[in-house]
């Protein structure tokens, strides 16, 4: 009896050691397979635009389970890189010449073409006095007259600015590319009507040349005052200037 009760004592006594052991195991095992990484205090943002690169720092939210964050944003800028074209500059010209393809000898004045480009507004270059306007499509003598300029150099021309002392007068400016071309072979790269102050004309896809033409398409009123000169026309260039590139 003794005997059977020292032995249920003992199978007892071993029965609690082992819960006991058990439940010290247990946790340490798995504390064991577990990870634990320290929150980031900061992450890096890397932002790149065209040939720069600048970085920011920024703090996260400590909410939330602990994770190592990284986050990177390359952004390239692919917009051209503008240039701007070189600024228009006076540019001088180094001689001119009547242009009359439609015209029989002699031209228009001759002898005061440098006054249409001396610098001197109270000199000019005038036309011949005209008993019918120009205009061949409305009946006229002719289309036009005008001066070629050879400029000091080739360039691009931007505008021309001209000045007349005859209030009425109608320009164009044309492209050319020798001193003596046919009319067709011209192109139109502006145009006005002038007044009594000086008139600067915009030129729209002008080609890189050493000449230009300044064409005079409808005659201001001649402003003789005698019964014979009424009904006539004529026209003056007092000043050209050119500008380009």
């Amino acid at each position: 009896m003794l005997t059977a009760l020292a032995v249920l004592i003992v199978i007892v006594v071993a029965s609690l050691v082992t819960q006991f052991m058990t439940s010290i195991t247990e946790p340490i095992k798995a504390a064991d397979q577990q990870q634990v990484v320290a929150p980031p205090t900061s992450y890096t943002t890397t932002r790149t635009v065209g040939a720069s690169t600048s970085t920011a720092e920024t703090t996260p939210s400590t909410a939330g389970s602990s994770v190592s964050q990284t986050a990177t944003t390359t952004t390239t800028s692919t917009e051209p890189t503008a240039t701007s074209a070189p600024p228009a500059k006076p540019v001088p010209i180094a001689d001119a010449q009547v242009y009359d393809p439609q015209g029989t000898p002699p031209k228009d004045n001759t002898s005061y073409v440098d006054r249409a480009y001396d610098g001197d507004a109270s000199t000019d270059w005038p036309t011949w006095v005209y008993k019918q306007q120009f205009g061949r499509a409305q009946g006229g003598l002719k289309d036009g007259v005008g001066l070629v300029l050879k400029l000091g150099k080739a360039i691009t021309p931007t505008s021309v600015t001209v000045s007349t002392g005859t209030p009425g007068t109608s320009v164009e400016i044309r492209s050319t590319s020798s001193a003596n071309p046919t009319l067709d072979s011209t192109k139109v790269l502006g145009k006005a009507d002038l007044g009594s102050d000086p008139v600067s004309i915009t030129l729209s896809g002008a080609p890189k040349s050493q000449y230009l033409l300044v064409w005079i398409t409808k005659l201001a009123p001649y402003s003789g005052d005698s019964a014979k000169s009424q009904g006539q026309f004529q026209s003056s260039i007092s000043e050209i200037s050119v500008a380009g590139s």
